[in-house]
């Protein structure tokens, strides 16, 4: 049975209303699959919409991966909230805001300003051994004290939890009631979901009935950057450019006025007089990054450095680009060593016009 909790709410209210994008079901079920004899979880990203009947609407659009790396599998613990997925949720959420700055000249009806909300992480979701398919009391325990810690600026969180399904007969369909979500699956075992909500009006999680849209009824997040989906390939160029002796500041920047914002490389050499600017889109290494040069300038204490340097450069002129095509096997480092051997060759002879 699906455990209900009568009189969970401090005074009357309406119940979450929790709408859930398919492919949040799919993603959970691939994400519980990886590892069915081990615990795991993915962070919830979406809307919060305010109702003033009771607790606010949630829209959950899509899940981030943990880190694997922040994962011991040995000990069956996740650690949550990971240094990879606060970079996620930060990039999602600033390009969310640009998008939504482009779409606000448009907004001409309700169902369009309906999602001119700020991206917010949610929850999170996580499997649970055997048919356990509640909340635990550490589970309770760590979700009051994120929704009465008012510093979160987070008074609501979903807790929805996975396990695997018990068998049933295709004829009936399967056991429990509208509360509990099936996701099938052709390469792996059929999963059971079911989702908890709790809010600093509550005492303890209550069932929340999911309802599940298809996913073109539901807006979907930013595209990520190519650092976030390959992040051993950013630590590979940031370690390879200070190897060099480069001094380096790398950025989120709208570059060409059209998110998701681009990521900025900023690199210079100690007693340089300029700064190259390297532009990388989200399909980098695939796609060549754009160059921009600036003048070594000294920055004020209370300045924006990059702003302030953007503000300053200039594409970098054709001539002093390498000759030699861009290849997704070259390294940023390997493009600036380009750069700065394109300057010191000597001019070209022009001859004497003289002669």
């Amino acid at each position: 049975m699906v455990h209900r909790v009568k009189n969970a709410l401090n005074g009357p209210s309406r119940p979450p209303r929790v709408i859930v994008a398919e492919r949040v079901i799919r993603k959970m079920a691939r994400g519980a699959s990886l590892y069915m004899d081990e615990e795991t979880a993915e962070a919830l990203v979406g809307l919060v919409a305010p109702n003033q009947e009771g607790e606010p609407d949630l829209y959950v659009l899509d899940t981030i991966a943990p880190d694997q790396g922040a994962i011991d599998r040995a000990d069956y613990m996740v650690a949550q909230g990971d240094d990879l997925q606060d970079e996620i949720m930060y990039s999602l959420a600033i390009n969310w805001r640009r998008f939504q700055e482009l779409r606000s000249h448009s907004y001409g009806n309700a169902l369009a300003g309906k999602w001119d909300l700020p991206l917010r992480y949610l929850g999170d979701w996580h499997k649970q051994p055997g048919d356990m398919f509640w909340p635990s009391g550490g589970d309770l325990q760590t979700a009051l004290e994120i929704v009465r810690d008012e510093r979160n600026d987070m008074p609501q969180i979903l807790a929805p939890i996975v396990t695997i399904a018990p068998a049933w007969d295709p004829a009936s369909g399967p056991p429990g009631d509208d509360f509990d979500v099936y996701a099938t699956q052709e390469d792996g075992p059929n999963l059971r979901i079911n989702f908890w909500y709790l809010s600093r009006r509550m005492r303890q999680f209550v069932a929340a009935k999911p309802e599940i849209l298809p996913d073109d009824q539901l807006p979907a997040l930013p595209p990520l950057n190519w650092h976030l989906r390959d992040h051993a390939r950013f630590h590979r160029e940031t370690d390879a450019l200070q190897a060099d002796g480069l001094a380096v500041s790398v950025t989120e920047w709208d570059a060409d006025d059209q998110p998701p914002m681009e990521l900025c490389f900023m690199v210079g050499r100690m007693g340089g007089a300029e700064v190259l600017i390297l532009i990388t889109g989200r399909d980098f290494p695939a796609q060549a990054p754009e160059v921009r040069v600036a003048p070594m300038l000294k920055i004020g204490k209370d300045e924006d450095m990059f702003a302030r340097l953007w503000a300053e450069s200039k594409p970098l002129p054709a001539e002093r680009m390498p000759a030699r095509p861009w290849s997704p096997e070259d390294r940023l480092v390997d493009l600036v060593h380009a750069i700065e051997g394109q300057a010191a060759r000597p001019a070209p002879d022009q001859g004497n016009p003289h002669e």
